[in-house]
């Protein structure tokens, strides 16, 4: 008889608790706090993290082939990456070590809010302690010492240009200078140019009709003067062409204001 009652007890609380459960919040903590009402689950820590399934490319491709169910996480350990399982397939969540940018890339950005992530071309120094793997990357092209400060590009109001490298497409990579104390100069990635416009040269041949009193011709050319006589031209040279002079303190072509940022 105890024992028929001791059963009947437990099976009354089995029942109960698979009632119960569905509608319990489930707390996972190292501080005994209670878990949010409005949570299912709710981990909270400071210490440690949570761990979702690791496997290879191929075992969660493989996994894949069993579709599973809408929304699974795991962690590919080949890409370093997360990946959902979302409309019969694998999307990857994390960029993931073969498609993640580069420290030290350089980019245009179209805000004028610097992302996560990133910091702007703007030659600031900053400490090698603070961002070691962008100074592992770019040491001291940009200026700096690097004990403990190096700097940044400083790309405002600057075009980027492809590093020559040996080429010859720039005729004067060997005087190029550097912005800051200790950067690069000439053939080098981090060396700077002054604007300039190329040499070059006019000829231009002014004459007129000797008068009626006999008096010769006046021609220039190539910076020589004949027979000066009383009837003379001269001609104007605009430094804007076509009627509608454009005169700037520069050279330039049509051009868009962007942000440069770095990655660090």
């Amino acid at each position: 008889m105890n024992r028929r009652f001791l059963n009947t007890i437990l099976a009354c609380l089995a029942i109960a608790l698979a009632f119960s459960l569905p509608a319990q919040n489930v707390g996972i903590n190292d501080d005994n706090s209670t878990p949010d009402a409005n949570a299912m689950l709710d981990v909270k820590s400071t210490t440690k993290g949570a761990l979702f399934p690791r496997m290879t490319t191929a075992q969660r491709n493989t996994l894949g082939a069993l579709n599973p169910t809408e929304g699974m996480l795991v962690f590919d350990t080949d890409i370093e990456a997360y990946f959902y399982f979302t409309n019969s397939a694998w999307a990857q969540l994390s960029a993931g070590t073969g498609s993640a940018v580069p420290v030290g890339t350089i980019m245009a950005y179209g805000g004028t809010t610097v992302p996560a992530g990133y910091l702007a071309c703007n030659g600031s120094s900053v400490s090698n302690a603070t961002y070691p793997a962008l100074f592992a990357a770019i040491g001291t092209s940009w200026g700096g010492n690097g004990a403990p400060d190096f700097n940044l590009p400083d790309l405002r109001g600057r075009f980027p240009r492809g590093w020559d490298n040996g080429a010859g497409n720039d005729p004067d990579a060997g005087s190029r200078t550097n912005l800051h104390v200790g950067g690069q100069t000439g053939d080098n990635v981090g060396s700077y140019q002054l604007d300039a416009f190329q040499g070059h040269h006019h000829n231009i041949v002014l004459t007129t009709r000797a008068s009626e009193a006999g008096e010769g011709g006046l021609t220039c050319g190539s910076g020589s003067v004949q027979n000066p006589g009383s009837n003379y031209a001269s001609s104007a040279i605009s430094d804007g062409g076509n009627g509608t002079p454009r005169v700037s303190s520069e050279t330039r072509p049509k051009n868009a204001y962007v942000q440069y940022i770095i990655k660090y």
